[in-house]
């Protein structure tokens, strides 16, 4: 920092006003003289006085150490007077004279005031000002590492800052010590702080922690030296990131301890500050305090400068200021502090939290020291693992502490701290300590329930909640209030779930809100830890346990024995976890990549590993020969008989089996082999014999019978004899006795020694024994028992108090409370942790972000920790549903079953995806086995049982209908029931795969909607308008009442009307708040969209569908005359299971839908007199039989018949009815007789079939589309049509034609209006009828040649022999000739048209017919159909111009003929008569005669040859034709 001053004047000025102040202080105002000197002081150094080199300050700045005075008398007198002053009068000489600051030593521009702030007779204000020029020092740049002496002023100045003494006055102490505080912060974190030494560093350090430990000491005081420490220890460790460890490791380390000397880790006395009696912190130990307080008054009074020392030998016996100097002792050290300094530290702190010394240091100072420790790791926690001095702290002794002090401490300050230092370990040092962070994670959650009843109490938790039928019973049990205040939650004691007992709720908090930083810190912690530990062979299910552990704790009734913050807190942590899952699902979905194109996983596959294991233990414990055969179906051992191979397994193996049950497998006598094979394993050479079998028996438990015990020991003691190796002289060395080291002792001594070392253990240890066993005692028993002589006293000794010491502690013995088994514990934990190799670890970090982390990389493990906890994470999200009254975890709660859904659904966890539907389904009350828990509790409070009647409300301005009912009205009123059908039907959308159970429940939730008017019955729309299907009936409600919009009256009056209406005979008018209910529920179940769950079916797999259809015909309603809305439920169950039928394409799911309908009508049928399906409901499922038919094989035949018997049987019975499902039988029956299979043979060769057809035909609506399934069968499969169905496609086209007759109602309508003067249009409305008339003509006369063919002709005469019109030729033509005489003139004219086309093109010979017959059996018929009055009378106009047209296709027939006839007479003499006829009736009609003469004269002259006219003229004729006749006969 530069300054616009100069360094010598700002020094010289500091000089003057210290100078000042001390003159005027009360000890320097008794001495007189001294202020004259102190005047003239500036004088000395201009008249030379001071000018040489070997003054005081001079000899400093040349390093020279001694004082030469060449000066007056009054100079000496002064100087030996006051050296405070004399030394600044002495700096301020030599600045003047000093052309720059820089020139000057830096020990010496520093030592007057270093003198000042170290002098106990200085007032704390003259001290403050020397502080105060210190700091400028350091602050203005004026010390710097290119300073002379830099190192040495640096140390100085820290030793007298730690030194620091003046006057008290009680008012500015504290002022003093915070700004020595301020410096010596300032010091360290400054530009040279990099050059103290790690023994000035550590005397900082002991300085503050002493100021900021005494509790005699001000909180202010304290406080700053707490900010003070704690920058100091971030500045500190901040260094250790630059510290090389190649360089501070080792060897080396060693030499720098020896630097520190006998460092005492603990906090030293509090000797700075005023003249006061110093305190003893209550943290220091008394011992330790004593001798600190003396080394520090003997180096007071012992310690004086060079320059001291010289005036001191004129001035002795003389009353004088006390003598200050600086401390020699300090040395120039150049070496920078490091890694020494930083251990040392850290030691200090570690062994303030040490729990050993639990009494000796306050809560306050625990919790400094947890802080500083946290500090520390924050700044440098990842450079730890570079230095194994540190690492070692951190793994052993402050997890060791950090563990005990969250077991047993209850203070909320320390415990607070310390778990936050735990969490910033497992932050930064995770990987590294997996061991510790395991033991410690699982300490948290034990100290609030027990991990290992978890299992049981979550098992049994879901079964009360999940377990549907069950659901009704509360799923969490609140406590009465005359237990209320217990600590223990009585449901979960009847679960075996006891909380911990001795712990407080508030301690229970902290240590759940100091795991709640793991889950906040990191979206992957569960699924790394998951990683770190479920997957790792030699650890334990550390995820699982913590998931089920917050699972538990989630719980509401937790609360009663934690806080009511604990849940919520757990619950955050489940919701976390659901969250991350869905957040890497939904990335996963987002890519497109499916689980089966991820590679395998190794780390995965040990999972499993360790779970097959896990179930071998577990039957290992149960039965021994059990487990060793799953031991080797799994692949553990080889061979179960191989005892080296098994005796190896259970060595390596043994911290992973039940200490207990290997313990009894060896010391059954038949394993006897087996035993010596495994303790055979065990190297016990160099150990004694406690320390061999302590090793031994930490393998296995030793079981409590004796015979067992002994074969133990005897084994134990021919293997520990065969370790030692012991040397050939050993008769010899055993001849001396107790003089020899080395003990030696033989199978028997080890045995008889072995069994008494389990004897001592056992009665030193049991608390039931109260007389323990001495020394000597234990001495005695032992006598004779070394080889024959007595065990060296000193053998036994170490042996007795080594037991004393340290217990044998059997393993699964003790719960962790004894601290000499945690000791142990702690013991085994970090050989373990020796053994586990930090070089090479590839662990995942504990905490990484999700931006971090490929979701391809980490989402195996989620599906296998999901796979694992998603029943209890369900089970306690639906307690918490079911529980909450805050609509907002309500809304939570739901969605995280949402999401487990979505998840389990990636996953294909189908049989979870069931599992929430299910529960879904039941909370939604839409299934009928649950009630609302609102309508409950409302039939409690009210004293009426009312029940709200199903009522249908007619809108009268929008025609809407609204139907109000009990389910709906409840239904609307319930938040929790609406929220699980919302989600119930989203699920179903998303999953795609659902197993058959489902659909039950889906089932069961459609027909109560649709039982209550809340869905349309019509799911399958498009079905129906294929096939022009009429949607479904609704059901029927007890009342209908019409309503308008505008608002109904409100309040009392209302209420009470509503009341009075319940009494009486008038239909229920329901409430406007049981409407607004209803509308509500209706909202809802819009908002589920279930037509779009209905089209998604088409994307279903067959399998899914056919569960979803089977479960429909089990919900069919049961078949009763009293049944309500019977018919409406059963054809909404049918339709729609026929439909998903048709939609899956599934041959065999066709074929079941098909058996159960036909069942269905069979039943009904023979019920039929109870009338339980109306004909229109009965010619349904005949419809839902003939879709299904479709492209089915033969084997379905007796269905379709009996689908057409059916129909047949209704039609005539129901003939109005059935038509108006016409076109629905139409369609289907089309699809069947168009396609190629059995169906068409089936169909066309049966009777009923074609009475379908024409009755169907006959409606003017339904003929289309008879016509286009006739068009069909002749264009697609003319074979098809064979001499026993022709006759009948032939009635069935006539019928056809026939139904255009209403076309002549327009007609002579359109002539009367003409003829009245009227003008319109030519446009016939029944156009389209005629049309379809006129096409089935065409189709008739189209049939030949395709179908009329001699093959035919003769399969006709085969069978009608005798019928003279047995030919499909005259049939065909009797057809046609038949709409010749239609009402419809344009049919007719059509017809005669196609007719006489349709004969003149005839081939006789290929049909092999005769001219004749054609007249006969067609045009002969007509003409005398045409003369009938009736027939006329149908169009009287019209019909005049059909017989002239009639009269001409005769007469072309014959001319085309002529040469074909055998009687032509014959013929002629027929059609003559048949004249005479029409002449007769068209006698007022000139026109036609005139034409028919004209007609009739061209065939006789031009047949004239051929005929016998002398025989047509003796007819009884017209005389207009005996005219013609004779006319023609004169023509030559």
């Amino acid at each position: 920092m530069s300054i616009q001053v100069d360094g010598q004047s700002l020094i010289i000025n500091d000089c003057v006003s210290i100078a000042a102040a001390m003159r005027r202080g009360s000890r320097w105002s008794e001495q007189r003289n001294i202020g004259v000197a102190a005047i003239l002081g500036g004088q000395f150094g201009s008249d030379g006085l001071f000018a040489d080199s070997d003054s005081i300050l001079g000899s400093r700045a040349s390093k020279q150490g001694k004082i030469h005075s060449h000066n007056s008398s009054s100079a000496s007198k002064f100087k030996s007077d006051d050296p405070l002053l004399s030394g600044l009068i002495q700096l301020r000489s030599m600045l003047i004279n000093t052309n720059s600051i820089s020139e000057v030593d830096s020990l010496t521009l520093l030592q007057p005031f270093l003198m000042v702030v170290k002098s106990p007779e200085t007032s704390g204000y003259v001290t403050s000002l020397a502080l105060t020029t210190l700091h400028k020092v350091l602050r203005y740049s004026l010390l710097t590492e290119s300073s002379l002496n830099a190192v040495s002023a640096l140390h100085q100045t820290v030793d007298a800052l730690t030194h620091c003494r003046f006057q008290s006055d009680n008012t500015s102490d504290d002022a003093v010590l915070l700004r020595v505080l301020g410096l010596l912060q300032a010091i360290v974190e400054s530009s040279v702080g990099y050059l103290l030494s790690d023994d000035v560093l550590y005397d900082i350090i002991q300085t503050c922690l002493s100021l900021a430990c005494n509790k005699k000491r001000s909180e202010v005081l304290r406080k700053g030296a707490e900010m003070t420490i704690s920058a100091i220890t971030v500045k500190l460790f901040t260094k250790l990131i630059f510290i090389n460890p190649a360089s501070h490791d080792g060897n080396h380390l060693d030499t720098r301890d020896h630097q520190l000397g006998d460092v005492s880790h603990s906090i030293q006395p509090d000797m700075i500050g005023g003249t006061i009696e110093p305190g003893n912190p209550v943290d220091t130990e008394p011992s330790e305090q004593h001798e600190n307080s003396k080394s520090e008054i003997d180096e007071q009074n012992g310690a004086k400068n060079l320059e001291q020392q010289d005036i001191s030998n004129e001035t002795k016996g003389k009353e004088q200021g006390p003598q200050i100097s600086l401390n020699s002792s300090v040395t120039d050290d150049s070496v920078p502090y490091g890694i020494v300094c930083i251990r040392e530290h850290f030691k200090i702190l570690i062994a303030i939290i040490n729990p050993k010394k639990q009494f000796e240091t306050t809560e306050s100072t625990k919790v400094l020291a947890f802080q500083l420790i946290t500090t520390a790791i924050e700044v440098s926690g990842n450079e730890f693992p570079k230095h194994p001095s540190l690492m070692n702290l951190v793994s052993d002794e402050i997890c060791h502490h950090l563990l005990h002090t969250i077991q047993n401490v209850e203070s909320p300050a320390i415990v607070t701290h310390a778990l936050s230092l735990f969490c910033t370990l497992t932050v930064t040092l995770g990987s590294r300590l997996k061991i510790q962070i395991e033991l410690i994670l699982r300490a948290i959650c034990n100290s609030i329930v027990e991990i290992s009843s978890l299992e049981s109490v979550m098992a049994e938790t879901q079964k009360r909640v999940l377990d549907t039928p069950d659901l009704e019973k509360k799923t969490s049990s609140k406590l009465d209030e005359t237990t209320a205040a217990s600590e223990i939650d009585p449901v979960a004691s009847s679960r075996h779930d006891t909380p911990v007992p001795g712990r407080s709720p508030v301690f229970k908090e902290f240590l759940i809100e100091s795991l709640s930083v793991f889950w906040t810190r990191s979206p992957l912690f569960f699924t790394t830890l998951y990683q770190l530990y479920d997957c790792d062979f030699d650890r334990t299910d550390l995820s699982v346990d913590i998931i089920n552990f917050l699972c538990r704790v989630s719980l509401p009734d937790s609360a009663t024995f934690t806080t009511d913050n604990v849940p919520p807190l757990c619950l955050e942590g489940l919701l976390s976890l659901i969250n991350g899952f869905h957040a890497r699902v939904k990335n996963m979905a987002a890519k497109k990549i499916s689980l089966n194109m991820l590679p395998d996983n190794s780390i995965l596959e040990r999972k499993s590993r360790k779970t097959d294991f896990i179930y071998c233990t577990k039957t290992f414990d149960k039965s021994f020969k059990e487990g060793l055969k799953t031991l080797q179906e799994k692949g553990f051992v080889d061979n179960s008989d191989d005892l080296d191979e098994l005796a190896n397994f259970f060595f390596v193996k043994s911290s992973r089996l039940n200490k207990r049950t290997l313990g009894e497998f060896l010391a059954k006598p038949k394993n006897l082999d087996l035993l010596k094979k495994f303790v055979g394993l065990f190297d016990f050479k160099g150990l004694r014999v406690d320390e061999a079998l302590r090793v031994l028996l930490k393998s296995f438990r030793i079981p409590g019978e004796s015979q067992q015990i002994e074969r133990i020991v005897e084994t134990f003691a021919e293997r520990y004899v065969e370790c030692q190796n012991y040397p050939k002289d050993i008769d010899s060395q055993l001849a001396d006795g107790e003089n020899n080291e080395h003990v030696m002792p033989d199978k028997d001594s080890v045995f008889v020694l072995s069994y008494s070392i389990i004897m001592l253990n056992t009665d030193l240890h049991n608390p039931q024994v109260k007389n323990q066993m001495t020394l000597p005692q234990y001495g005695n028993i032992l006598k004779g028992t070394y080889n024959g002589k007595d065990f060296p006293a000193w053998y036994i000794e170490k042996i007795y108090y080594a037991i004393k010491e340290r217990e044998f502690v059997m393993p699964e013995e003790h719960d962790g409370s004894n601290n000499k088994w945690f000791d142990q514990m702690w013991a085994n934990l970090m050989a373990e942790q020796a053994n586990y190799d930090h070089s090479n670890v590839q662990d995942p970090k504990l905490f990484t972000n999700d931006s971090e982390t490929k979701a391809e990389d980490i989402i195996l493990y989620d599906r296998a920790l999901f796979s694992t906890c998603c029943t209890n994470i369900l089970t306690s999200l639906v307690t918490i549903f079911n529980e909450a009254t805050d609509d907002q975890i309500i809304t939570r709660m739901i969605a995280g079953i949402d999401k487990l859904a979505s998840v389990a659904s990636y996953f294909g966890l189908n049989d979870y995806v069931d599992k929430i539907l299910s529960v879904l389904a039941y909370m939604s009350t839409l299934t009928g086995s649950r009630k609302t828990s609102l309508n409950q509790h409302e039939k409690k409070s009210s004293s009426s049982d009312s029940f709200i009647p199903t009522t249908q409300i007619l809108y009268t301005e929008s025609g809407k209908t609204l139907t109000v009912s009990e389910m709906s009205v409840w239904f609307g009123r319930d938040l929790k029931a609406q929220l699980c059908t919302v989600v119930f039907f989203r699920i179903l959308q998303k999953s795609g795969t659902v197993a058959s159970e489902n659909w039950k429940k889906l089932m069961d939730v459609l027909i109560t909607l649709f039982e209550h008017g809340l869905i349309d019955p019509d799911l399958f729309i498009e079905m129906q308008q294929r096939i022009g299907l009429r949607g479904l009936p609704h059901c029927k409600p007890q009342f209908q009442i019409t309503k308008s919009k505008a608002k109904q009256e409100s309040g009392f009056i209302a209420s009470f009307s509503s009341f009075m209406k319940g009494f009486s005979d008038d239909a229920y008018e329901p409430t406007e708040e049981e409407i607004e209910s209803t509308l509500s529920a209706q909202d809802c179940i819009k908002s589920c969209n279930i037509s779009s769950l209905i089209e998604g079916f088409s994307k279903s797999s067959s399998e899914t569908i056919a569960g979803y259809v089977s479960s429909m015909f089990e919900h069919l309603p049961q078949k009763s005359p009293n049944t309500f809305n019977y018919v409406p439920k059963l054809l909404f169950i049918v339709e729609t299971a026929v439909a998903l039928t048709l939609i899956s394409e599934d041959d065999k799911l066709a074929t079941a839908t098909l058996k159960n309908l036909s069942d269905l009508t069979l039943d009904i049928e023979a019920d039929d007199p109870n009338e339980l399906l109306k004909p229109w409901a009965m010619t349904r499922l005949n419809i839902y039989k003939l879709l299904l038919l479709h492209g089915k094989g033969h084997e379905n035949s007796f269905v379709l018949l009996g689908a057409i018997d059916q129909l047949n049987q209704l039609l005539e019975k129901h003939k109005e009815i059935v038509l108006h499902y016409g076109v629905p039988i139409l369609k289907p029956l089309q699809l069947l007789v168009v396609h190629e299979g059995y169906a068409q043979k089936v169909l066309l060769s049966k009777e009923e079939y074609w009475n379908i057809l024409r009755t169907l035909a006959s409606s003017p609506k339904l003929s289309k589309y008879v016509c286009e399934t006739v068009e069909k069968i002749v264009e697609l499969e003319p074979t098809l049509i064979t001499a026993g169905n022709f006759m009948n496609l032939l009635g069935l086209l006539d019928e056809i034609s026939a139904v255009g007759a209403v076309g002549s109602q327009w007609e002579q309508e359109y002539d009367r209006l003409v003829e009245s003067g009227h003008n319109i249009e030519k446009n016939n409305t029944f156009k389209d009828i005629i049309d379809v008339s006129i096409k089935s003509i065409d189709i008739a006369s189209s049939l030949s040649p395709r179908i009329v063919t001699p093959a035919l002709a003769s399969e006709f005469l085969n069978q009608e022999t005798n019928a003279p019109d047995a030919h499909p030729i005259y049939s065909l033509i009797q057809a046609l000739a038949h709409q010749c005489f239609n009402p419809c003139r344009q049919i007719r004219s059509h017809a005669i048209q196609v007719l006489q086309s349709f004969i003149l093109n005839i081939d006789l010979e290929y049909h092999a017919i005769d001219v004749e017959g054609v007249f006969q059996f067609g045009l002969l018929p007509l003409l005398a159909e045409l003369i009938k009055s009736d027939v006329v009378r149908t169009d009287e106009k019209g019909m005049i111009k059909t017989q002239i047209q009639a009269i001409s296709a005769t007469c072309k027939t014959i001319l085309k003929f002529q040469n074909d006839f055998t009687d032509l007479n014959k013929v002629l003499s027929d059609i003559l008569l048949l004249e005479t006829k029409l002449i007769s009736t068209n006698q007022n009609r000139q026109n036609f005669q005139d034409e028919t003469i004209e007609i009739l004269r061209n065939v006789l002259l031009v047949m004239k040859p051929s005929l016998d006219l002398e025989q047509l003229y003796m007819l009884r004729l017209d005389e207009t034709l005996k005219s013609l006749i004779k006319d023609v006969s004169f023509v030559k």
